[in-house]
């Protein structure tokens, strides 16, 4: 463990037992850094405001609850996922797509076509899967509903729902492993 890392886990372990001197230096020490990482993702000043502020009023009202290995990891990854919520969910998506757009970063013909053959192995690999399985994945990855939202519209647990995910994921890069690997087979031995 480096000097930074130990720094944080006495600050973290100060915040947790409710020190606020401990949480103002943990946000002094990352919201700048915070907010510069999520105004290179979404442009947008107020947004990234926004997630910042509620991250760390988040993290003080559920301080005594949180098992954090590593805080400055936990903070971006936490600001990662609200900018992604907000993307997927806000205005921000189709403002996003426009400026992809506009900018051109599509793919080409040559990587459309790989694209879409990928996306065609995946589909494939869908329709074999169990129908509760299917459908879980479905709604996850093609819908993009959150766990909650899956667990409640099908009346299952959010475990169940995320062992369903972890399992069909895991059995998705076996199955898109063993045909890299005969496409590669083929290439060479062919």
């Amino acid at each position: 463990m480096n000097q930074k890392e130990d720094n944080d886990c006495i600050l973290l372990s100060r915040f947790k037992s409710g020190d606020d001197s401990a949480f103002k230096l943990i946000y002094f020490k990352y919201s700048d850094q915070l907010f510069a990482y999520g105004y290179r993702i979404i442009k947008d000043e107020a947004d990234c405001i926004d997630v910042v502020q509620d991250l760390f009023a988040w993290l003080w009202e559920n301080r005594q609850h949180l098992e954090i290995t590593n805080l400055r990891s936990y903070l971006f990854t936490a600001v990662k996922y609200q900018l992604t919520r907000k993307i997927i969910t806000g205005r921000k998506h189709s403002e996003i797509l426009a400026q992809l757009t506009a900018i051109n970063c599509f793919p080409t013909t040559d990587q459309a076509l790989d694209l879409k053959e990928l996306q065609d192995v995946i589909r494939d690999f869908v329709c074999s899967l169990p129908p509760k399985a299917k459908e879980i994945f479905v709604l996850s990855r093609e819908n993009y509903l959150p766990h909650k939202e899956i667990a409640k519209k099908l009346g299952i647990s959010e475990n169940t729902v995320r062992n369903h995910l972890n399992v069909t994921l895991r059995k998705l890069r076996i199955y898109i492993g063993k045909i890299i690997y005969w496409i590669i087979f083929l290439f060479f031995f062919l």
